[in-house]
C-alpha cells in the first residue's frame, strides 16, 4: 500500500512504498490520488486536516473521543475561515471508553 507523507521536513525514507510530499494539495489529489484511488485515507494534525477542509479536499471526518481531558494543545479546527455543515453519519462506541464519531462534509467536492 502505497504512503505519502506530507510534511515540510526533510524526514528519512526507510521504505519503499514512502514517498515524501511538500506542494500543493490540489495538485497532489486532483492528479496523482484522485485518478488512481477511489478513497484515501487522511491521517494526521491538525495543521494538516485544516488545510484539506479548507480547500474542500475532505468529504468526511473521524473524530476519535479519548477518555481524558488534556490540559494543552492544539486546538483542531482553529482558524478554518468558515462555519461548516457536517452530518452525523456514524458512532461507533468502544470498551475502552474512546467513541468514533464520523462525519460527513455538507456541501463539498466529493473525492
Amino acid at each position: 500500500m502505497p504512503t505519502i507523507v506530507v510534511t515540510h521536513r526533510n524526514l528519512p525514507i526507510e521504505r519503499p512504498n514512502i514517498e515524501i510530499y511538500s506542494g500543493d494539495l490540489n495538485k497532489l489529489v486532483n492528479e496523482r490520488l484522485k485518478p488512481n484511488y477511489k478513497n484515501v485515507w487522511l491521517v494526521g494534525g491538525a495543521m494538516l486536516a485544516k488545510d484539506f477542509i479548507h480547500l474542500e479536499l475532505a468529504d468526511e471526518i473521524r473524530l476519535s473521543v479519548m477518555p481524558i481531558i488534556l490540559g494543552d494543545g492544539t486546538l483542531f479546527f482553529d482558524h478554518i475561515g468558515r462555519e461548516q455543515a457536517l452530518h452525523l453519519k456514524d458512532v461507533t462506541a468502544y470498551k475502552s471508553g474512546m467513541v468514533e464519531l464520523c462525519y460527513e462534509i455538507k456541501n463539498n467536492r466529493t473525492f
